[in-house]
């Protein structure tokens, strides 16, 4: 059985965009860290899902490597008309890293290294991230890892009958 929000403790909000907050969290009780993403019900949407939050978990189940995020699961909330995305752990985004963090030329290397091959490998299987910041680069601190995060606005360069797709805006 796959635990609850209410199993979480939430340790503190790494961001927050159109598309819902995202929160670091720590399950009670094997004290696993976690990302969560909790994006507002869409009433707009089949089922209350929006387009976006759609896109993002097909995007995540399409993509599998070492420095991009990956969907752990996902729950609803109605009570509070929320669906929330679990990923995996990680540690702060990249904006806070450099905050707090001496950055040494090996230590920048590595980064870019993680960043670079998370881009080459999106860009092999036809899709755009779109949405390059700070905020959704996030890193693991042991060991240092970067990932990259929030796929809302990725897009493939292919639709869904196969077809090489003209215009990405």
């Amino acid at each position: 059985m796959e635990p609850l929000l209410d199993d979480f403790e939430l340790l503190g909000k790494l961001g927050e965009g159109a598309f819902g907050a995202v929160h670091m969290v720590r399950h009670r009780q094997t004290g696993d860290t976690h990302v969560v993403k909790m994006s507002p019900k869409d009433d707009g949407e089949v089922g209350g899902i929006s387009a976006w939050t759609v896109r993002e978990l097909s995007i995540c189940k399409q993509l599998r490597h070492p420095n991009l995020l990956r969907a752990l699961d996902v729950q609803p909330r109605y009570w509070e008309d929320k669906l929330c995305l679990f990923f995996e752990k990680c540690d702060v985004n990249l904006k806070q890293y450099t905050r707090n963090t001496h950055l040494t030329t090996n230590i920048m290397r590595r980064l870019s290294r993680h960043l670079l091959l998370g881009v080459a490998y999106m860009h092999e299987r036809a899709f755009l991230h779109r949405d390059f910041k700070p905020q959704n680069l996030l890193i693991v601190r042991a060991p240092l890892t970067l990932r990259i995060g929030d796929f809302g606005l990725a897009r493939s360069l292919w639709d869904h009958h196969g077809n090489a797709q003209r215009t990405l805006t």
